[in-house]
């Protein structure tokens, strides 16, 4: 049982394209200490759980460094200038990623993050999104951005937050009867997703 744990764990380490080096020399990392603390642990501890974060913090960076260096210089002069603001984003990003159930959401929450830096959200509607992301299946995600306005996509939504059931609904009357038709509409935090993602 050991040797097959063993095994898991070593195989495990192969879904990394980064090395710890790469992570700790990333700006994201510089910018948030406290990220990179917890990436020393997982690069030390090596359990499953931990490369999986690390997968996913990978995937976080990839897209982050597509910022240009205005965006970056501009988040890096507003962390040395604020440390409440430094220690309250790095431990949002590690409790976000960290929930995550697959290895798509990363980027989606990456461009989010650009969004933020970019003074385009708010803290408040990046924390926000970020707890949509965690409650959606990124296929849906993926859906609602090409299809922003369909039915299906915009029911299984819900739960997340980026849509809701209308306050508005057509009632018609059938043999005597009622019927109410409800419809399902983007929040104004589906509208901010949107905003970000489709034709950003």
């Amino acid at each position: 049982m050991k040797n097959i744990k063993k095994n898991i764990i070593e195989n495990s380490q192969d879904i990394l394209e980064f090395g710890l080096d790469q992570f700790i020399n990333s700006e994201i990392i510089k910018a948030f200490p406290i990220v990179g603390t917890v990436v020393k642990i997982g690069f030390s501890v090596k359990s499953i759980s931990d490369r999986i974060f690390l997968k996913k913090l990978e995937g976080f960076i990839v897209h982050y460094n597509r910022l240009d260096s205005i965006e970056i210089n501009e988040m890096l002069y507003q962390i040395k200038t604020d440390d409440n603001f430094t220690n309250k984003v790095g431990e949002s990003l590690i409790l976000l990623l960290d929930r995550f159930s697959d290895l798509d959401k990363p980027e989606y929450m990456a461009k989010c993050f650009a969004a933020f830096i970019r003074k385009e959200i708010s803290y408040d509607d990046f924390i926000r999104l970020g707890a949509a992301i965690d409650l959606s299946h990124s296929p849906d995600l993926k859906l609602f951005i090409k299809n922003p306005e369909d039915e299906k996509i915009l029911n299984t939504l819900i739960r997340t937050g980026l849509t809701k059931i209308s306050d508005y609904a057509i009632a018609t009357t059938l043999n005597g009867s009622s019927p109410v038709t409800l419809f399902v509409t983007q929040t104004e935090l589906g509208k901010i997703f949107l905003k970000i993602f489709v034709n950003p």
